[in-house]
């Protein structure tokens, strides 16, 4: 036998290495991985949504975008008084 500490040593060492590369400054956290996400999914909604808005632009479907509003036309007057 080799004693308790040596028995740790040995066994501890691959779950230190596991650590060490899970918590390594090279690799992103999972707060890191999960805003560059969003933020991208975020960034990419607005430019489809501002290609809709264009006049006369294609948008990424390949189809014609929307006019932007216009107000409606006005109300005919009544002629009774």
């Amino acid at each position: 036998d080799k004693g308790f500490y040596p028995s740790l040593a040995a066994t501890s060492r691959t779950y230190l290495e596991a650590a060490s590369r899970n918590f390594s400054p090279s690799r992103k956290t999972a707060t890191e991985d999960y805003l560059e996400r969003a933020v991208h999914q975020a960034l990419s909604r607005a430019r489809r949504w501002a290609n809709l808005r264009t006049d006369g632009s294609e948008n990424q479907a390949g189809g014609k975008a929307l006019a932007p509003r216009s107000n409606p036309p006005p109300l005919p007057r009544s002629t009774d008084q």
